[in-house]
């Protein structure tokens, strides 16, 4: 279980986690020490899996929301294709949806041309 402090030391990191510890101390209250012991624990424990880097899209060129529909559907079909979008750099998200559709994509392309030809 996380207490008070470990939320406001996950808040503190989610808004910049290249900030020194000592600079997370004096947001949550805590001393270094206690901050890095902290947030080692919240890694051991799998609450912080991962650092990223969030990438402004806007340079990057265009987004681009895409939804994609099977004319026929499979299990085998729905993980090659997730499999083909997680090896595909331009695009970003893949998301299982119901409805008509069954995936919708977010793709950062360099232009128009380039969307084209992925396509």
């Amino acid at each position: 279980m996380i207490d008070d402090f470990d939320r406001k030391i996950l808040r503190a990191m989610q808004r910049d986690n290249r900030q020194s510890m000592a600079a997370v101390g004096d947001t949550v209250g805590l001393s270094e020490p206690a901050v890095r012991r902290r947030i080692a624990k919240l890694r051991t424990d799998g609450m912080i899996v991962a650092d990223v880097a969030i990438v402004n899209a806007a340079r990057l060129g265009i987004t681009v929301i895409i939804s994609v529909r099977f004319e026929k559907e499979s299990q085998q079909t729905y993980d090659a294709f997730k499999a083909a979008m997680q090896s595909t750099d331009a695009i970003s998200q893949c998301y299982t949806v119901t409805g008509d559709e069954d995936f919708i994509l977010i793709g950062h392309f360099p232009d128009m041309a380039a969307y084209d030809d992925w396509v």
